[in-house]
């Protein structure tokens, strides 16, 4: 369930007034607009760039706007190993 920042706390508290169990709760960044990114190449490279973020001992959470599909994701990721899987109509 997703609410306003302003109110998750009382709707967390309503629902467990209500008998259902909360796995967690908390707030969470939700982008206002997306960015969807089909390149292979720049999926690579965002990719690449939030793991060197997540690598810094800093920064607790990182959080982005752009929208990939799974398998431009695999593909940009095994583009730069310089190997992509073949793909077979069947």
């Amino acid at each position: 369930m997703t609410t306003d920042g302003a109110h998750w706390a009382k709707v967390r508290d309503l629902l467990k007034a209500k008998g259902y169990e909360i796995d967690s709760a908390g707030l969470k960044f939700v982008p206002l607009q997306k960015v969807f990114v089909t390149d292979p190449a720049m999926v690579k490279k965002i990719a690449d760039f939030i793991a060197a973020i997540e690598e810094n001992d800093d920064v607790s959470e990182v959080h982005t706007n752009a929208e990939v599909s799974g398998e431009e994701f695999l593909e940009g990721i095994f583009r730069s190993r310089g190997s992509f899987p073949r793909r077979t109509l069947g």
